[in-house]
């Protein structure tokens, strides 16, 4: 059969995996910054809901990041049963 992989070309999911990461790289970068802040916001003296923003903030994120990482099989949740959320 000789080398297909001069035949075939690069694979297609490298350029896949390649956005995937540069997804997961912006997705840090964000979580980065939302710590920064919060850590900002906690320290001013009317910023009276931080607890609240930094939960939903977090939430988020995390919901971002399973739905970036997880196969639709392993995702959790309401979606993941067939249900509209």
């Amino acid at each position: 059969m000789g080398d297909l992989t001069g035949r075939l070309g690069p694979s297609p999911t490298l350029p896949l995996r390649d956005r995937v990461l540069l997804v997961r790289a912006e997705l840090a970068g964000i979580a980065a910054e939302a710590a920064r802040i919060g850590l900002r916001l906690h320290g001013h003296p009317h910023a009276t809901d931080v607890g609240t923003w930094l939960s939903g903030l977090g939430a988020g994120v995390d919901q971002a990041s399973r739905s970036a990482w997880l196969p639709v099989a392993y995702r959790t949740g309401p979606a993941a049963d067939g249900e509209d959320a």
